[in-house]
């Protein structure tokens, strides 16, 4: 098992390298001249649709998966 971290690892073009995707959404990036990347790869790449785990960690003590199913 190999396990990746990085930002902006779920952009479509590097999607098909991947056999299972986590996204860990904290909210907005901590470094302010990071927003700007942050906004446009959140709206073009939409990360947290394309992967097949959500968790919120933006409360670090109690991550939460997030399910998007229509169950």
């Amino acid at each position: 098992m190999l396990i990746v971290d990085g930002w902006s690892l779920l952009r479509s073009s590097l999607r098909s390298a991947w056999h299972f995707t986590v996204f860990l959404d904290g909210g907005e990036p901590a470094h302010p001249d990071t927003h700007e990347r942050h906004l446009r790869y959140m709206r073009e790449d939409i990360p947290r649709e394309s992967s097949d785990a959500v968790y919120e960690v933006s409360d670090s003590m109690h991550p939460q998966r997030l399910y998007f199913d229509s169950c």
